[in-house]
């Protein structure tokens, strides 16, 4: 994000950044940088790429607002050094991901947004150097009431680059000409044809029917062009809604005992389903991701839960046992229980969130009745 902008172009960008950061989902990974002469992270304490959940998010957009409010420069944007500053920490973020086990990227998409007043400078040497492969493309946002006449150096920049160039001369054009990186990142779908279900994060319905989450499906264009090439436009996507409700009903109560409980997770770690996560009153303009950390209690200095938890995301299936603080059902005593956890992945589903959904089971071993409940539903 280019700080040598002032006024009305500065506001425009601090909204735009906003919308942008917003777009993003559990399974992103992001920061911002702030650049003119030189270039630097918007947090100086977030030196590298976050998972763009709730909290970070908020955060980002927290600090770029005090930012914007109490920085102003007069020094020249210098994109040569933005570049080269964003093509390192992208390199390092993808090597991250395929020499590592800290479950850090995916080594899959790799973008930068950039939003600026528009420049002479296409960086040509610099994309020739990090982004020869095109592994990275560009999206240029020309922001600003004057973006309407294109800034030709950094249009190249997102041209050499497979990226996109846009402009957003007001407020009004934010919340769309945000969004046009999209369709440029969904053309390999399309011409693989890859249709792919996705779960959302729980959230509170505001109709009223409570927690639920919903099953989306990506619609494309698959007819010819005029000189015969493939589609690559994606014309939308269908969705449907399910209840939590609906599944904790599926779960067999009888089967598991007093003291046992079942709870799902989706590939983030983050809650689907658990006999302690209460729905809030009102409406929830963000998914409430609470983390399975968050909700299970076990004694101070152990790791059997953050083993588990990793385990559950890394798709394995197995039984572990450890000491679990396990409320009564009227919720007014704790016990010290040895509980044992059964937990898979549910098969022959389509309820997954990229590295898909794990259900664990205490006190007893039933995921085979579980899975085939669970399928039940889906079908």
């Amino acid at each position: 994000m280019s700080g040598s902008t002032s006024g009305i172009t500065s506001n425009l960008i601090k909204v735009s950044v906003s919308e942008a950061i917003d777009t993003l989902g559990d399974d992103d990974f992001v920061n911002v940088a702030m650049f003119n002469d030189n270039t630097t992270f918007l947090d100086p304490k977030l030196t590298t790429f976050v998972q763009a959940n709730l909290r970070n998010k908020q955060h980002l957009k927290k600090q770029l607002k005090e930012y914007m409010e109490n920085n102003a420069t007069e020094e020249m944007a210098n994109y040569t050094r933005a570049l080269e500053f964003a093509f390192i920490s992208l390199d390092k973020l993808m090597d991250e991901a395929t020499t590592s086990d800290n479950g850090k990227g995916a080594d899959c998409n790799s973008v930068i947004l950039m939003f600026t007043d528009g420049g002479p400078d296409s960086g040509e040497e610099i994309i020739k150097k990090y982004n020869d492969q095109k592994r990275t493309r560009i999206f240029v946002y020309n922001v600003g009431p004057n973006a309407m006449v294109s800034s030709d150096g950094v249009k190249e920049m997102a041209c050499l680059t497979n990226g996109y160039f846009s402009n957003i001369p007001s407020i009004g054009a934010v919340r769309l000409t945000t969004l046009d990186y999209i369709p440029v990142l969904s053309r390999p779908l399309v011409l693989a044809g890859n249709r792919t279900y996705q779960w959302s994060n729980i959230y509170l319905d505001a109709l009223g029917l409570g927690m639920m989450t919903t099953l989306t499906l990506p619609a494309f264009n698959k007819t010819k062009l005029p000189d015969g090439s493939a589609n690559q436009q994606l014309l939308g996507v269908v969705g449907t809604d399910v209840t939590i409700k609906g599944m904790e009903n599926l779960v067999p109560k009888a089967r598991i005992g007093p003291e046992g409980y079942a709870f799902g997770i989706n590939s983030n770690g983050y809650i689907l389903i658990h006999p302690r996560l209460k729905g809030q009153l009102g409406y929830l303009s963000d998914p409430p991701n609470v983390d399975l950390l968050e909700v299970e209690v076990i004694p101070k200095g152990s790791d059997d839960l953050v083993n588990l938890r990793k385990a559950m995301i890394d798709e394995m299936t197995n039984n572990v046992t450890f000491i679990s603080l396990v409320m009564s059902k009227g919720e007014r005593y704790v016990h010290n229980i040895s509980m044992t956890y059964s937990y898979t992945n549910i098969n022959a589903t389509s309820f997954r969130l990229v590295c898909g959904f794990q259900i664990i089971v205490a006190g007893a071993n039933i995921k085979h009745s579980f899975n085939f409940s669970w399928h039940s539903l889906f079908l």
